[in-house]
């Protein structure tokens, strides 16, 4: 099905030249191949695209979409997180994307449970270089709150610059615990490119925003612009 090319390090369909596969797992691999095949034509231009890695508060980004204004009724289906990934790395090479989000407990619902299984299967299957990363679900009172997401988001974010993996992290989040980690991978070198949402849940953001090299705020023009909600 699929045929190798000399230097041994991609693969891409055996498909007649100029014609798309229909299949989506050829489809899967011969657009990975097309990037690839960029990527190595910049690199053979010695064009140096600066590495990116993004780390996305995934619940975070879900709950300040439905509550952005002048934006239709947005749920969970309907967030373009390709495009959302594709607007951020555009002009950059793309290392690995990182979802942070918590896993639905049995006790809260199997339907829940079940779902978001489907759902982030969907994502590994639909984007590429993505690394889900799941904290707990913990209830509390009449409520449920996530644990561990933000260590891990944090912990990622400054142990990937320590190695070296990227030039530029764009980081998705609102919680102003993630200051010191910001300004850890700046002093390391790296760059800080920050995404929030206009909220105003945020007392103590200032210091936050400040702590990134690069600060934009997504309101509903945005969203529509770059098409983050599909409609």
């Amino acid at each position: 099905m699929f045929k190798k090319h000399k230097q041994g390090k991609c693969w891409e369909p055996n498909v007649p030249k100029g014609v798309k596969p229909t299949s989506k797992l050829n489809q899967k691999y011969y657009f990975r191949s097309i990037k690839e095949k960029k990527m190595n034509e910049n690199m053979s231009s010695n064009v140096y695209l600066p590495k990116v890695m993004v780390f996305i508060d995934a619940e975070y980004v879900i709950q300040s979409l439905k509550d952005t204004k002048n934006l239709e009724p947005t749920n969970l289906k309907n967030i373009d997180w390709s495009n959302l990934i594709n607007w951020v790395s555009d002009g950059y090479h793309l290392i690995r994307t990182y979802y942070y989000t918590a896993k639905q407990s049995k006790t809260k619902g199997n339907r829940s449970y079940r779902s978001q299984i489907v759902y982030l299967r969907q994502l590994k299957e639909q984007i590429q270089y993505l690394e889900i990363k799941q904290g707990k679900l913990i209830q509390q009172g009449d409520s449920w709150v996530q644990k561990g997401v933000d260590v891990m988001l944090a912990v990622d974010l400054v142990m990937s610059a320590v190695n070296n993996h990227y030039d530029i992290a764009v980081v998705f989040a609102g919680d102003s615990d993630f200051t010191y980690a910001l300004q850890s991978v700046k002093n390391l070198g790296k760059q800080v490119e920050l995404f929030t949402f206009d909220r105003s849940d945020c007392s103590s953001c200032d210091d936050f925003i400040l702590s990134a090299d690069v600060h934009t705020m997504i309101d509903a023009e945005i969203i529509q612009q770059n098409n983050l909600v599909k409609e």
